[in-house]
C-alpha cells in the first residue's frame, strides 16, 4: 500500500479525483452543472486538505457538493484552479475524524481514496497506481455540518456501489466466505506485504476512545441516553 501525497490542489490529480472543466455555472453563487438524474444531498464550505497530515498536505478552501453520484470540491477562485471530483467507488474508507490535531475544534470527515490517476479506469493503470492511496480530509467551516458530510457520503455510497468488489467477491466465495473479511485473524491471513496489517494499525491510531473519567462524566450526565420519545 503506498500513500501518494500531494504538495499543491493545482498540480496533476491526485489518485483517485479527475478535474471538472465548467463544473461551476454560476460563480457568484457557486452553483454546480447537476448530470441528468444527478441531486445535490449537500453543499457547504469547507477546506479540504490532501495528504498526510505529517507531510504538510495540501489545503484549500472552496465549496464541497456530495452528490448523488459523485463529491466535487470547487475551490475559491483565486488561481483558476479547476474543480476536484471524485467518483464514491474511490473511497475506500470514511468516517468523522476530531483526534487530528489541527482539526479537532471542529472536526472532520477523513476519507481513505483508492484509484487511477485523474480517474482513469484500472486497464490504464500501472501497478505501483493500482495500489496507490491517499488520506484526504473535508473539513467543514461550520463544525454542525461534520456528521452531515459524513451521512450524506454514506448515503449516497449506498447509490453506487462498487462493481468491481462484487466481481472480487465471487472469485472469492470459496475461500472467505463472500469476499468479506469478518475478524482480524482472517485478513491478516491474506496479508502477503503487511500493508493490511499497517492499514489496521493506522485505522487503530484514529480511533479515540474516552478515558475512564471522561466515560464516567458522560454517563453521568441526566437524561443523555434516555429514549427520545419517552
Amino acid at each position: 500500500l503506498t500513500i501518494i501525497d500531494c504538495a499543491t490542489l493545482d498540480m496533476p490529480p491526485p489518485l483517485g479525483f479527475h478535474r471538472v472543466a465548467d463544473a461551476i455555472v454560476d460563480a457568484s453563487t457557486k452553483a454546480l452543472a447537476l448530470d441528468d438524474g444527478e441531486s445535490i444531498e449537500l453543499q457547504c464550505r469547507a477546506d479540504v486538505v490532501i495528504g498526510a497530515l505529517e507531510s504538510e498536505p495540501a489545503t484549500k478552501t472552496g465549496s464541497l457538493f456530495v452528490t448523488t453520484a459523485r463529491v466535487v470540491f470547487s475551490p475559491d477562485d483565486d488561481d483558476n484552479a479547476q474543480p476536484l471530483a471524485m467518483n464514491y467507488q474511490s473511497i475506500a474508507l470514511h468516517a468523522v475524524s476530531r483526534a487530528d490535531a489541527p482539526y479537532a475544534a471542529r472536526g472532520c470527515v477523513y476519507c481513505h481514496i483508492d484509484g487511477g490517476a485523474d480517474g482513469a479506469p484500472a486497464t490504464e493503470r500501472d501497478d505501483d497506481e493500482e495500489d496507490a492511496s491517499v488520506e484526504v480530509r473535508f473539513v467543514p467551516h461550520e463544525p454542525t455540518t461534520v456528521d452531515a458530510v459524513f451521512t450524506a457520503l454514506s448515503a449516497c455510497a449506498e447509490l453506487n456501489p462498487d462493481t468491481d468488489d462484487d466481481d472480487d467477491d465471487d472469485d472469492d466465495d470459496t475461500e472467505r466466505g463472500g469476499g468479506y473479511y469478518y475478524d482480524e485473524a482472517s485478513a491478516l491471513a491474506d496479508d502477503v506485504d503487511g500493508s493490511i496489517r499497517a492499514a489496521l494499525d493506522s485505522y487503530d491510531d484514529k480511533l479515540v476512545m474516552p478515558s475512564a473519567d471522561e466515560l464516567d462524566a458522560l454517563l453521568a450526565q441526566p437524561g443523555r441516553f434516555d429514549d427520545a420519545e419517552a
